[in-house]
């Protein structure tokens, strides 16, 4: 059928079965309306098409039969119709054998593997290399062939490294010895020293001479290569290696001098650590990379507050040497600090002035000192979440036992705007409210608050009485009533100013106490004060019997009628109440050793044998093992007076 056609009528015969030869159905008078009717070669990309570019010629991209030519079809183009990223990854044919055979005439590639001339970018049988022209001196000849013959001529060629000084330069660096010119006289000596002073001119160098030595200023890349800092040089171009920018450091060495020897690196004079060697920078070299030994990854001593456990002597390493943050100046755990669980909501200022001079460093050391009081927490009983101000207030964290958590939020803080403190309090409040164990709050703010609770502003003036001040104020009442204590910290507020003044009086009455307040003239101090107020913190012992205790005497002695952890003392509890107890051995069931269920001392004869007895030695019969106990003192009844 023609591509294209006038309207013509057409009779169309359908038979409807094939059983019978003659029988027809005339359809006949229809009439197709002229148009385009799919061709290969119309130039058109129809249904079925790889390509159409509307020719007949056969070795382009595109064949007659509108596929795509390939490397491999038996057709030479250039380039052919997968082209570049096709299976072949290339249009560019320099021969096509009809297969995919590596190893013929004609590679996978389509490249001709027949020797062609040197200087086609195509390394083929006798040469060495093939840059793609037929120049010699660039470390390819002309001949294709490696000039390693070169080395020394200033130009880091195929094969090389580096490249040796030129046969101009000093490599040896002798002194200069030319004569002072100018106001002052005088004669630098072949060791550079001169006379008390000299203006020094050699032509095309300049010379300045500063007693006691003098010499040329030359830049850094044609000074001398002599490694002599004790005498000024005289200049040549290009003198010293030509290592292409290149060093000990940049090939992965951790110091050392790198040198050029016929054209290749010379790495001999390179070290690193862990290589035996102790070199300069290291305090030691055991030959590894062990982090936790004797001596570290870094080949540094392992020392206590190095931040690195040492296996075998230290407990823990927080990376100082400071007591009370749960690892102790000499890299031993210490106890936690509170008996009984608490909840503690840390509330940190984020306003822009945490990160402004004359303390750009405050909010830095505002979260290092707060990690640090994470530290010293319990959480296998209790729980910390974070909240943060700036112009609004934000739950960071919610109450969470997750110590690596609770890192990470403190971590993330970032600083800017204004300071809500009332905000603070509210949303640390609400968090912390319906929790059932002792609940405290620790506030950090380096400012008076500049926010109200309608989320306006107080500028132009601070005072006691504005609706910034009292926003704080409210809010703090509301969280002490709910059985919160509240502690305080004002950072870097100077008192001897009215605005620090009023500020610090703020700052005490939003605290639970006076004494529940802080000051840090600067935030380096922050960490002694979280770490103090860790050791207050606790509910135990402060007189007051919060929830989770069964008494409280205010104290922190240990064998009264309230102990330590804030429970009633009782026989059993393995604490000796004076007074009360003769002895305390636990709750361990067991009446006939030396103490008994009563907590009293078992003795000869209380009618029980014991070995000992809880008299022992040195009692009234000065026997503690008892070989009988009969319970009385008759002498001839078979037991004699010291249960013997």
């Amino acid at each position: 059928m023609p591509a294209s056609a006038a309207n013509t009528n057409i009779d169309i015969r359908f038979r409807a079965d094939e059983t019978e030869d003659d029988d027809y159905v005339l359809i006949d008078n229809i009439q197709i309306t002229g148009g385009l009717i799919d061709d290969c070669g119309d130039g058109n990309l129809d249904n079925g098409e790889h390509c159409d570019d509307g020719n007949d010629i056969d070795n382009d991209g595109c064949t007659n039969a509108c596929t795509l030519t390939f490397c491999g079809d038996g057709d030479l183009q250039q380039p052919n119709g997968q082209g570049t990223g096709g299976p072949q990854n290339d249009g560019i044919e320099g021969c096509d054998d009809g297969n995919l055979v590596n190893d013929d005439s004609c590679d996978n590639n389509c490249d001709s593997t027949i020797e062609g001339p040197c200087g086609n970018s195509i390394i083929n049988t006798g040469e060495q290399c093939d840059d793609g022209d037929t120049e010699s001196g660039d470390g390819c000849s002309s001949t294709c062939q490696l000039e390693v013959i070169n080395c020394g001529n200033n130009i880091i060629d195929i094969g090389e490294d580096c490249e040796l000084p030129s046969t101009f330069d000093n490599t040896f660096c002798s002194q200069s010895t030319q004569t002072c010119q100018g106001t002052k006289q005088g004669t630098r000596d072949a060791l550079g020293d001169c006379d008390s002073g000299c203006d020094c001119v050699q032509d095309p160098f300049t010379f300045q001479c500063e007693p006691p030595q003098c010499g040329a200023q030359c830049d850094a890349d044609i000074d001398c290569n002599d490694f002599d800092p004790n005498t000024i040089d005289t200049c040549n171009l290009n003198d010293g290696f030509n290592i292409d920018e290149q060093s000990c450091l940049t090939l992965g060495f951790d110091g050392g001098s790198l040198s050029c020897v016929n054209c290749n690196f010379d790495t001999s004079s390179c070290f690193k650590c862990g290589d035996g060697n102790e070199d300069p920078g290291e305090q030691c070299d055991d030959g590894n990379t062990f982090p936790n030994d004797a001596c570290t990854d870094t080949c540094q001593d392992a020392i206590c507050g190095d931040g690195i456990i040492r296996d075998g002597f230290e407990e823990c390493d927080d990376g100082n040497n400071v007591d009370g943050d749960g690892c102790d100046a000499t890299c031993q755990v210490e106890e936690k600090v509170c008996t009984q669980p608490i909840d503690v909501m840390l509330v940190i200022d984020r306003s822009g002035s945490m990160i402004l001079p004359p303390d750009p460093l405050r909010l830095q050391n505002a979260k290092s000192a707060a990690i640090t009081f994470v530290n010293t927490m319990d959480f296998s009983k209790d729980a910390v979440g974070l909240a943060s101000f700036n112009e609004s207030a934000k739950l960071n964290l919610g109450l969470t036992s997750n110590q690596a958590t609770i890192v990470n939020a403190i971590n993330a803080l970032k600083a800017g705007g204004q300071t809500n403190i009332g905000g603070g309090l509210k949303v640390a409040r609400e968090e912390i409210i319906l929790s059932g164990d002792a609940k405290a709050l620790i506030l950090l703010s380096d400012g008076a608050p500049n926010v109200n609770a309608t989320g306006g502003f107080c500028f132009g003036g601070f005072s006691l009485n504005n609706s910034c001040a009292n926003h704080s104020l409210n809010e703090s009442i509301v969280t002490k009533l709910a059985g919160i204590e509240i502690f305080t910290i004002g950072l870097g507020i100077d008192n001897s100013t009215s605005l620090g003044n009023i500020t610090e009086i703020l700052l005490k009455q939003i605290a639970s106490t006076p004494s529940n307040y802080f000051t840090a003239p600067n935030s380096t101090q922050l960490e002694a004060i979280y770490l103090q107020i860790a050791q207050e913190i606790c509910p135990c012992g402060n007189g007051v019997t919060d929830p989770g205790e069964e008494c409280d005497d205010g104290n922190d002695f240990d064998y009264d009628a309230c102990t330590n952890d804030c429970k009633d003392a009782e026989c059993g509890d393995n604490i000796v109440q004076i007074g009360v107890e003769q002895c305390d051995d636990g709750k361990n069931g067991v009446n006939t050793d030396q103490c008994t269920n009563s907590c009293t001392l078992t003795f000869c004869p209380d009618g029980t044998k014991q070995t000992p007895n809880g008299v022992g030695l040195g009692g009234l019969l000065n026997d503690g093992n008892e070989q009988c106990d009969d319970g009385n003192l008759i002498f001839f009844d078979g037991c004699l007076n010291n249960c013997v």
